[in-house]
């Protein structure tokens, strides 16, 4: 990835663009990926603006994490720790290797395999977030309003053992809060029941919250703006019941999946991104008015059926609740 920006900017003005104004983006696994990236000393400066969806970012494993699942991937092949075993082990094919470890994110695990390392990463993101020392560029943050309908990776003993640990570690801090498994509390007509609730929060949407409100910190120099754009279901005729994602020119391809709905949601979200990538402001003729990103207010705007919406504090008290467990700087 960061050999692609180098080439964006040293190349792109053959094709008539311009070096000094480039804006990337990203969703999911790779959103993920530009949001640790920004603490990342090989980045600054290639890139003037950043657009991410469903994939803030985390906190990563030291080094050892991935050469201790290298040395075990080592192991189930019968190849010996010596000179050779990097040969080797390049040697594999991709067949062999997914045959060993499996393609499931259980493997990979939340990191989704990057590792502070010393050199691309010499700190944590969290640690560089929490400090101020993120690299400074204008951020166009969002999720869906579902993103998940469990979470990606195991939780052992289900949600209710999740929310107790996390209730330890806040009585550990000695704050109070009321936390429920909610296990019979009925699904929300957007949000889905709770389990996907609980997914979409700690996995995505809390998360993006967090990460704004950090570069809202006084060290900070960010002009920030967040979105949440809502995930759309609905039944075509003769078909199984879709998720339709409203995502960045897509629905051309989308054929019977899509409706006319779709595609203006879609096309009113394109003319936000690309506003945003022309000047570092999403806003323009016929487009509701979308505030920057209040610290306070967690001001957003949210894309629905009838048109865009501006809203204020998106899940307010779980994302305090998680703010709190990951010590993010949720009270300024």
């Amino acid at each position: 990835m960061i050999a692609a920006m180098h080439w964006v900017r040293d190349n792109i003005a053959r094709f008539g663009g311009d070096p000094d104004n480039v804006t990337v983006w990203g969703e999911s696994s790779t959103s993920l990926d530009l949001n640790v990236l920004l603490t990342s000393p090989l980045e600054r400066g290639l890139f003037k603006r950043q657009i991410t969806e469903s994939g803030p970012v985390i906190n990563l494993p030291a080094l050892g994490e991935g050469e201790r699942k290298g040395v075990e991937t080592m192991a189930k092949v019968g190849i010996a720790d010596g000179p050779d075993a990097l040969a080797k082990m390049r040697a594999l094919s991709t067949a062999e290797i997914w045959k060993l470890n499996g393609t499931a994110l259980a493997w990979v695990g939340p990191n989704l395999g990057v590792l502070v390392d010393g050199y691309v990463f010499p700190q944590s993101p969290f640690v560089v977030f929490q400090n101020g020392k993120e690299n400074p560029v204008p951020l166009l943050m969002g999720n869906n309003a579902r993103e998940l309908q469990r979470p990606f990776f195991p939780m052992p003993n289900g949600l209710a053992a999740r929310s107790t640990r996390c209730m330890v570690r806040l009585r550990r801090k000695r704050e109070r809060f009321t936390l429920s498994c909610g296990c019979r509390t009925p699904p929300d007509p957007r949000l889905g029941p709770m389990l996907a609730q609980f997914a979409t929060d700690t996995q995505f949407r809390c998360g993006t919250v967090a990460e704004l409100r950090c570069t809202h910190r006084p060290a900070t120099n960010h002009s920030s703006l967040s979105s949440i754009a809502c995930r759309r279901e609905r039944k075509p005729t003769g078909r199984a019941r879709k998720r339709v994602a409203l995502r960045f020119c897509t629905y051309a391809s989308l054929g019977g999946l899509s409706n006319d709905v779709d595609t203006r949601v879609s096309a009113t979200m394109e003319q936000y991104w690309t506003n945003f990538a022309k000047t570092g402001n999403p806003n323009g003729p016929g487009l509701p008015q979308w505030p920057a990103f209040d610290p306070q207010r967690r001001t957003y705007i949210e894309f629905t059926d009838n048109g865009p919406i501006v809203r204020a504090n998106l899940r307010a008290a779980a994302c305090d609740l998680y703010g709190r467990t990951l010590e993010y700087p949720t009270h300024l």
